[in-house]
């Protein structure tokens, strides 16, 4: 009978998660989103609460696989699906459901020991998990970035996402993941009680409901850490007040033109006479429209230009050529070769009369997408799949994997550039935007604004776009800084220090945004201190594990 009812939770978490995330009926998040994630894992602790032995890693990971619906459709998106989209979506798969398995069974091994805590250290424990996640992204390869969190749909009611501020973006995922433990513990305890549904469901006799000590101390952590998070809301919503009078008066901004020139950044390999010319039209064009709206800047878009310095210097030299002429400097960024093994996702900071200032170079890049790891393991793989594919290619379709591209080396230091006088301005080149201690970095050295370079041609649809807005509406309160978003084959975006998405532009067509947006020297707690809140999670999970082992030694109660 479990089994039974235990898939239907798992249908209804993937219904609920799917609505939850941006989506072709919802594109971008709004109140019904930030309702509905609550709700979407609810489920997952519910599992935790039903289930045990053997039976619980498997319900456990699939909730989570369930849960992560959206990740799902986010990959089945992506150009090159379903053939690579298949493989990437089962392996994601089996990690994502090995990862939920053993986090069922830490929930569960809390809930035993000390099950009147379960509604914070459950949150805890996911939390603990995910934060380490997101620093060990930046070491170890094969683990997935945070490019999609729980807490993401709460961008669509601002008021709950500015305690971002002082936590980073874990603290509103503590917020989903405490209202959804708090929700199946009041459920399960209910179930518990009443003698007809436990009949129906046929829960053992040995489940009993916590006694009257145990719901007392249940309520005493729920109401202190329900407390603790109204005071983080509070506290946010009063700092946004005082942010939102200061973005309304700031002395000082910047306009961008964001340049949407749509595209495909893959769809030529060398730049040959007939796309020169189409570019530079275009870009002719772009410039004008942007000169006439009182633009301060030029910024290209990630890939916008598929030439590679200096093998194609004359085509860099054109280009320069047309900033010069609109009297406008640029944030340009390509391909750079130095060595014959070392390349580099370069922008560039090019004056007005089109001389390079500076550069940076992309430090967070995306394995098997701009660099290929174990590359001595891989390439006699790919050579083995593209050998049958080559030998299948009239029964199946199926197209050779690619193997250039692969390469980039990852810069290693930030740098801040001064297109105008009073500017300061860091760019997040596309992925970058999911490592929130770069911006917390960038603030700290003196940026007052975001530009975020994207280039998003692995996706048709709106939807990974979207994705990336809402981790920018993150970005922008936990720095308390204007981000603006632009890619190559999306959209365009402004949001400003209060995580509200300002100006778009319709996704799929060339456009040229230009913004006004203010420069704030504000810097917030989590800028200050970083992750308090995230390790105070670890920490917790620590003191109760302490706990845990103490009760199991001899003598110990």
């Amino acid at each position: 009978m479990l089994y039974r009812y235990g898939l239907i939770l798992l249908i209804i978490q993937s219904v609920l998660t799917y609505f939850a995330f941006p989506n072709a009926q919802v594109p971008q998040a709004n109140i019904v989103s930030a309702v509905l994630i609550f709700f979407a894992l609810t489920p997952t602790f519910l599992v935790v609460l039903i289930y045990s032995g053997r039976q619980l890693p498997w319900f456990a990971g699939l909730s989570v696989v369930a849960g992560s619906l959206p990740a799902a459709i986010h990959m089945a998106d992506m150009s090159f699906f379903p053939v690579i989209g298949v493989l990437i979506l089962a392996l994601l798969a089996v990690l994502v459901g090995s990862l939920g398995a053993l986090v069922g069974i830490g929930m569960r091994f809390f809930y035993d020991r000390f099950p009147w805590a379960f509604i914070l250290l459950a949150p805890a424990f996911f939390i603990s998990i995910e934060f380490l996640r997101s620093v060990l992204v930046l070491y170890v390869w094969f683990m997935p970035p945070p490019a999609i969190l729980f807490a993401y749909p709460l961008a669509g009611l601002p008021p709950l996402i500015q305690m971002s501020s002082l936590t980073g973006v874990f603290g509103p995922e503590f917020l989903v993941f405490f209202g959804a433990a708090t929700m199946a513990v009041a459920t399960w305890m209910w179930i518990v009680k009443t003698s007809i549904i436990r009949n129906f469901l046929k829960i053992s006799p040995d489940v009993q409901p916590l006694d009257k000590a145990g719901i007392k101390k249940q309520w005493m952590v729920g109401s202190g850490v329900g407390l603790l998070l109204l005071v983080l809301i509070a506290v946010g919503n009063i700092e946004a007040v005082k942010i939102s009078k200061m973005q309304n008066t700031a002395e000082f901004s910047l306009r961008p033109a964001l340049l949407q020139l749509q595209i495909d950044p893959s769809a030529k390999s060398n730049w040959d006479r007939q796309f020169r010319h189409l570019i530079l039209q275009k870009y002719t064009e772009m410039f004008q429209e942007a000169k006439q709206k009182n633009a301060d800047v030029l910024v290209f878009t990630e890939n916008a230009l598929p030439i590679v310095l200096p093998k194609d210097v004359e085509a860099w030299q054109e280009i320069i050529r047309l900033t010069r002429a609109a009297g406008l400097p640029a944030l340009i960024g390509l391909v750079t070769t130095l060595e014959e093994d070392m390349s580099f996702d370069t922008w560039y900071w090019v004056d007005q009369e089109g001389e390079i200032k500076d550069y940076y170079n992309k430090r967070f890049l995306v394995p098997f997408g701009e660099y290929m790891p174990m590359r001595f393991v891989v390439d006699p793989v790919i050579d083995a799949i593209n050998y049958l594919f080559h030998q299948s290619y009239h029964y199946f379709k199926i197209t050779s994997l690619p193997m250039d591209n692969y390469d980039l080396t990852a810069g290693k230091t930030e740098k801040i550039f001064s297109p105008t006088k009073d500017s300061k301005v860091s760019l997040k080149v596309c992925t970058e935007i999911t490592i929130a201690g770069y911006f917390r970095e960038s603030v700290r050295q003196g940026a007052r604004l975001f530009l975020s370079p994207a280039a998003v041609n692995w996706f048709q649809t709106p939807v990974d776009w979207n994705l990336g807005l809402e981790t920018c509406c993150f970005r922008a309160v936990e720095t308390r800084r204007w981000v603006a978003r632009l890619a190559s084959m999306g959209g365009t975006a402004a949001i400003d220090a209060l995580g509200v998405i300002r100006e778009t532009t319709p996704f799929g067509r060339r456009a040229v945004l230009v913004p006004k947006m203010p420069l704030l020297d504000y810097k917030t707690f989590y800028v200050r201190f970083g992750d308090v809140f995230s390790w105070l999670c670890v920490s917790v999970c620590l003191v109760f594990l302490f706990f845990a082992w103490r009760r199991r030694q001899p003598g110990k109660s």
